[in-house]
């Protein structure tokens, strides 16, 4: 059977202006570098405090140090090179540093991906392709580890591409991309699926066993990359357990992705089939692929993020007929040959790099933009009296984060991997059954709560005896009074 007719990347030149590619980078580099958004969210804080943990104990936890409820209970921090990393940035010059961290993963994320799309697709195509691949992964750019693997995820996917176009084996170095793959983020079986399918794609195409097995050694060896890890074989088999606990269905990010009305998701797919339509011809095996990502992206919304950039790297790295750049020569499927077009010069990579030299310090010399949010209510955690601090707490579940970033032992957090079914469901029942309220306010000696505007046990708690409303706004309604004895009165 013929090899892919597919020409390799010339990384770095792009159609007509050489600094397209970099230039788009640098632009998304310096947007979210100053961008409040990417600290909306409270497990940013929840990971940046877990690395101050592990840096101030020389360590990994193997119990919870965080919670009131579940102290030294096993928790694995499967994530711990990324919080660790996110906590260096924060003692290296705070929040800034957290958000310039981020810009640059992002920035050199869409490096990668421009530069492979734009040395295939044509300019229209190519744009198209983009557009809808940012809007998928937009939702996903915060302070968070998968930003911070992002540019390991798709290096992976370029060079196992790569590799099957070429009828080659994949270089053992993703090995070590995927010892920091799993070791900062728990996506890194996608990437292993992606090796195994695009593997069985080559050996199938050339009818080829000993190509099969050199494809095997490079995913054994990347599988057991993935175990060089404070936590040995629990690395690997952790994403399994997780993606198949219940409890996830309490999580919005976790929660299927509605259909309708019409969204980004089902134009993305549109796209995948106008594209397969206008002469893109991947394998089954990338077809298979694409549905795979497909069906994640529908179950899961956190899910788009991978279905937009792994779609995306697919149909760019799969024969283009008519769609493909025109390189001068004709090939046997394509278009009579453009003449070439004179490409001005380009920035030279000092420009660049004086570029984002220059974002970076101002950057940092700015101060962070104000935090407070639906799910970060900062200035309310920060004015909190001392003699609450160490006081039994009810809080709202988005708070959790941001609370131990503060110092503060919440009763509950976004960790459902620690608190589990069972956790979640008493918190839920507290929210609903006002008994179960009072039974968990009077065993724990609770003494304050803190939780959103909107949280429908306010009026309960606004109703104890002696309770008052210390403070409120639009984020957060803080709570206090005396230590309850009566579990259920009237």
């Amino acid at each position: 059977m013929d090899r892919l007719s597919i020409a390799p990347p010339r990384l770095g030149r792009s159609w007509l202006l050489p600094d397209l590619p970099y230039g788009l980078a640098f632009a998304a580099f310096a947007a979210i570098a100053f961008s409040s958004f990417i600290l909306q969210d409270g497990d940013s804080f929840l990971h940046i405090a877990a690395g101050q943990w592990m840096l101030d104990h020389g360590r990994i936890p193997d119990g919870d140090p965080f919670s009131a409820t579940l102290a030294g209970h096993p928790w694995q921090a499967h994530e711990w090179l990324s919080e660790v990393v996110l906590a260096l940035a924060f003692r290296l010059a705070g929040l800034p540093a957290v958000m310039l961290l981020t810009a640059l993963a992002l920035g050199a994320s869409v490096l990668l991906v421009v530069r492979y799309v734009t040395t295939r697709l044509q300019p229209i195509y190519a744009v198209l392709v983009l557009l809808i691949a940012a809007e998928l992964a937009a939702r996903a750019v915060l302070a968070r580890p998968h930003m911070l693997v992002m540019p390991l995820m798709i290096i992976a996917a370029i060079e196992a591409i790569e590799a099957a176009n070429q009828d080659r084996r994949p270089s053992f170095w993703l090995a070590g991309v995927f010892t920091l793959w799993a070791n900062m983020h728990a996506s890194f079986p996608v990437g292993l699926g992606v090796m195994a399918a695009l593997g069985a794609e080559t050996a199938w195409r050339n009818r080829s066993v000993t190509l099969a097995a050199r494809w095997a050694g490079v995913g054994l060896a990347a599988t057991l990359a993935t175990m060089v890890s404070p936590y040995g074989v629990n690395t690997l088999i952790f994403p399994f357990v997780h993606s198949a606990n219940v409890t996830l269905a309490f999580i919005n990010e976790w929660q299927p992705t509605e259909l309708w009305p019409p969204n980004v998701l089902e134009l993305a797919f549109g796209l995948v089939i106008l594209a397969l339509a206008a002469g893109v011809r991947p394998s089954p095996f990338r077809l298979m692929l694409i549905a795979g990502l497909a069906y994640l992206a529908i179950e899961h919304q956190r899910h788009h993020i991978l279905f937009g950039l792994y779609t995306t790297l697919i149909i760019a790295g799969s024969p283009l007929g008519r769609l493909a750049v025109v390189r001068g020569e004709r090939d046997q499927d394509q278009e009579p040959a453009i003449a070439p077009v004179r490409r001005p010069a380009g920035v030279p990579a000092w420009g660049w790099a004086a570029g984002v030299l220059v974002v970076a310090a101002v950057r940092i010399a700015t101060p962070a933009p104000s935090l407070d949010g639906k799910l970060t209510p900062m200035t309310t955690l920060a004015a909190l009296p001392d003699e609450l601090r160490q006081a039994p707490v009810f809080n709202d579940y988005n708070f959790g984060g941001p609370m131990i970033f503060y110092g503060l032992r919440p009763a509950i957090d976004s960790r459902v991997e620690l608190f589990g079914a069972e956790g979640l469901n008493n918190y839920d029942r507290r929210l609903t059954d006002r008994c179960a309220l009072l039974d968990d306010f009077v065993t724990r000696g609770v003494r304050w709560s803190i939780l959103e505007p909107d949280n429908p046990v306010l009026a309960t708690i606004d109703s104890l005896p002696g309770w008052h409303r210390l403070s409120a706004n639009e984020f957060a309604v803080v709570n206090t009074g005396p230590r309850l004895h009566d579990r259920c009165p009237g």
